[in-house]
């Protein structure tokens, strides 16, 4: 009869795959990101480590420039304006009221016609209570001049979710990436210098392109300090266009 002690064996252990290492560890290791966050890595490196340098700067900047001014153009439209962008500027001229009154009126109608729609109530409710107080006042002229970095930081905010959530191939997302890094970078460089540094303020305040700088004119007209200016749209490149990427990645695309 069998030893009922005997103990039965045990099946050899499956044999294991060695990790891979070297340039294959890096390689499984970038398979397993995020093609957001894969996008992000590589635009880094000629948005921010180059991005001074051809052909990454003309790039940038075309972006900048464009965006900038139509951000200007929409503002003077939206206010009664007439207004016409160039490379390098915005050409705006007088505001005509009987426009903007027409402006006011269709936000007015837009407020009841979405009275019982959540979010869009409170949206077009506060649009046509503000809009008066900005249209039909000299704060159209600050918000036109605020209205190209405006239009930078959201730009970068939309670039950022079109990375983060978007299906479209990885190159397109490095592209999207790369314009947003580049503008969110310029921005807080150029604004970080002028409310720190005396002599970034001095080159702000005296070269400019046509006339005067943008946060120049709008210290002007509102008493406030250009360092105070230039600390608030820091704030506003950190808080918008990144605050948006984060979201995206928390909360992916079905």
């Amino acid at each position: 009869p069998a030893d009922s002690g005997a103990v039965a064996p045990q099946p050899a252990p499956a044999p294991t795959r060695p990790e891979p290492r070297g340039a294959q560890g890096v390689a499984a290791a970038w398979a397993t990101l995020a093609p957001g966050v894969r996008a992000l890595l590589v635009a880094f490196v000629p948005s921010v480590l180059f991005g001074w340098f051809f052909p990454f700067r003309v790039m940038g900047e075309g972006i900048s420039f464009l965006v900038h001014e139509l951000g200007h153009t929409f503002v003077a439209w939206f206010f009664g304006c007439t207004a016409v962008p160039a490379i390098v500027m915005t050409v705006v001229f007088e505001q005509n009221r009987a426009v903007a009154a027409l402006v006011w009126g269709g936000l007015v109608f837009l407020a009841v016609r979405y009275r019982r729609a959540p979010r869009w109530n409170l949206l077009f409710a506060g649009a046509a209570l503000l809009y008066p107080l900005l249209a039909f006042t000299k704060a159209h002229v600050t918000a036109f001049d605020l209205g190209g970095h405006a239009a930078e930081a959201a730009f970068a905010a939309w670039a950022f979710r079109r990375v983060a959530r978007s299906e479209r191939p990885e190159w397109e997302r490095v592209v999207w990436a790369f314009f947003a890094l580049y503008l969110v970078v310029r921005n807080v460089k150029l604004f970080g210098g002028v409310a720190l540094s005396a002599a970034a303020r001095t080159d702000y305040l005296t070269v400019a392109i046509t006339g005067q700088n943008d946060l120049v004119k709008v210290a002007a007209t509102t008493g406030l300090a250009l360092a105070t200016l230039a600390f608030l749209v820091v704030l506003l490149f950190l808080v918008v266009p990144l605050g948006a990427l984060v979201l995206a990645f928390r909360r992916p695309a079905a």
